[in-house]
């Protein structure tokens, strides 16, 4: 399992960019890492994040309640070299 810095960084990208295609181009993974990543995270939990039906990834009200839950409600936020990040 990936350290929760990873996991934690991989879902705030999916819920900010929506798939799985723009999170990874965001954070220069493939998009199978990072299907590979959250299957592997839904595993070790026993629940469904994602809803992996469509084009976009939509969070499960698991996944959304594990969102608002992470590192007491801030996110990790990557220097970006843009304003604010």
């Amino acid at each position: 399992m990936k350290p929760l810095l990873d996991v934690l960084v991989i879902l705030d990208a999916l819920e900010k960019e929506g798939s799985f295609a723009a999170a990874s181009a965001k954070l220069f993974k493939t998009p199978s890492a990072l299907s590979y990543t959250i299957h592997r995270l839904e595993s070790d939990l026993n629940i469904q994040l994602l809803d992996r039906s469509g084009h976009r990834a939509r969070f499960t009200p698991s996944g959304q309640m594990l969102l608002e839950k992470r590192a007491g409600g801030a996110a990790y936020r990557p220097r970006t070299g843009e304003p604010g990040g």
